[in-house]
């Protein structure tokens, strides 16, 4: 189970073309049961001056629904799957992305060090499952993962990266757990969360 609060920055949807840009308040609960094949997501993102949404994700087996949970409707999921999901697991949890990147281990190459917000960083790069050439870069220190980026294109601003920031780790029953997380599209935050614990 993952809750995570924080912001939703709207960069090409608000109601000014110019910083700064419209930032919604968001809630979002993840629980996922990877060997039972079942997955709960339930998002609250709103400001009533412009915009509410809440929704809930269930799949259950070979069965799913996205809900509105402000209309009362329903909508059945084309393909109710935990592997349609991975972007969502791939933008939260570090381990999903090492996992993915073992995966892949003959796409692996060492590219070398470098520094990320003032911390020494080992960079290494593989090709993910939907074949992109990603960056991983692990502190040096701890080797747990900063981040993820791969190169992004933007309909408005162009070629430029897209940015999975982890932000910091605590430990939690012998394991380590991010305290948050960024999603930081071609320079511009959008997406910026702290993990509940």
């Amino acid at each position: 189970t993952l809750k995570e609060t924080g912001t939703h920055t709207y960069i090409h949807q608000s109601p000014s073309v110019n910083p700064p840009f419209l930032v919604i308040p968001r809630e979002e609960t993840t629980i996922v049961d990877f060997s039972g094949e079942r997955l709960l997501i339930d998002t609250n993102i709103s400001d009533p001056k412009y915009y509410i949404s809440k929704s809930s994700t269930i799949i259950r087996g070979k069965e799913g629904y996205i809900l509105d949970n402000r209309t009362k409707e329903a909508a059945a999921i084309a393909d109710p799957s935990l592997k349609s999901y991975r972007n969502h697991f791939f933008q939260r949890f570090p381990h999903y992305i090492l996992l993915e990147a073992l995966d892949q281990s003959s796409t692996l190459r060492f590219l070398g060090e470098t520094e990320y917000e003032g911390k020494q960083q080992n960079v290494i790069s593989f090709v993910t499952n939907d074949y992109r050439q990603a960056s991983l870069y692990l502190n040096s220190q701890t080797n747990l993962l900063s981040k993820l980026d791969f190169v992004y294109s933007d309909a408005i601003e162009g070629d430029g990266l897209f940015e999975i920031v982890f932000e910091g780790y605590r430990e939690s029953q012998k394991l380590k757990i991010p305290n948050g997380r960024r999603i930081v599209i071609c320079g511009e935050t959008q997406v910026q969360t702290q993990y509940k614990k």
